[in-house]
Formats: C-alpha cells, sequence, structure tokens
C-alpha cells in the first residue's frame, strides 16, 4: 500500500509541477525507496525538501522512509507534521492521512509509548498490514 501510495503521489507530483532540481530529487527518492533502498531515498526526500518544503508528497516520502528505517521518533514527528500540515487538503491526501497515523501509531508502539484510543477515529490498518 505504502508503495502504491508513494507511487501514486510521484504522478500527482509531475502534475502539479515541483521545480526541476526538487522533482527530480523526489522521483529519484521514490526509485530509491521502491528498490529498498531507504537512506538513499530520506537523503534524496530530504534534497527535494530543500526545494520544495512546503510539498506535502515529499514530507509523506520522508515519513516513510524513517520508518522504514525504524528512525521512529524522527518518523513519529515527520508523520505528524504531515498531517498538520496537510490538515487544509484533507480531501486531497485522505488515503495518506490514514496511513500516516496508522504508521505513526506503529512508531509510538514499538517505542512503547501509549496510543491514546478513539474508537471513532481508529483507521483501518492499510492493506498489506
Amino acid at each position: 500500500m505504502m508503495l502504491i501510495a508513494l507511487s501514486a503521489l510521484a504522478v500527482l507530483n509531475v502534475c502539479v509541477g515541483c521545480p526541476s532540481a526538487g522533482r527530480d530529487a523526489y522521483q529519484k527518492g521514490i526509485r530509491a525507496y521502491d528498490a529498498q533502498e531507504y537512506q538513499k531515498s530520506l537523503d534524496l526526500f530530504d534534497k527535494a525538501l530543500e526545494s520544495e518544503p512546503d510539498s506535502l508528497m515529499i514530507m509523506y516520502g520522508r515519513a516513510q522512509a524513517l520508518y522504514k528505517l525504524q528512525r521512529y521518533e524522527d518518523a513519529i514527528q515527520a508523520f505528524e507534521t504531515f498531517i498538520d500540515k496537510s490538515e487544509s487538503e484533507r480531501a486531497s491526501f485522505q488515503g495518506e492521512r490514514k496511513d500516516a497515523a496508522f504508521y505513526r501509531d506503529k512508531c509510538k508502539e514499538a517505542l512503547g509509548i501509549e496510543i491514546e484510543q478513539n474508537e471513532r477515529a481508529i483507521p483501518p490498518p492499510p492493506m498489506g498490514e
């Protein structure tokens, strides 16, 4: 599911259009992520954010790379940043926001942090989890 979401975001990114340096680094980051080269992916997402600091797609990809690297504290912060900044575009990022909340909570669980439960707000796990 993450792979599909990141690939879909890559296509959306081309349509919306980032500056070429940011777009290039983002697309390379997606390819590295797909190849399970998560550190390389993270480095490329960080580079892309230098050109596009407000890109929600890049933020989401970066958070996913941090999760895969088991950098859970950093991933929690990255997922929460994505959730906060995507609030005004809820409809466009509905699936990614649900996945971000799910993986944020998985990070907390891995760190032994108690997860506040709200039965009405618990998203279903992404497919494949």
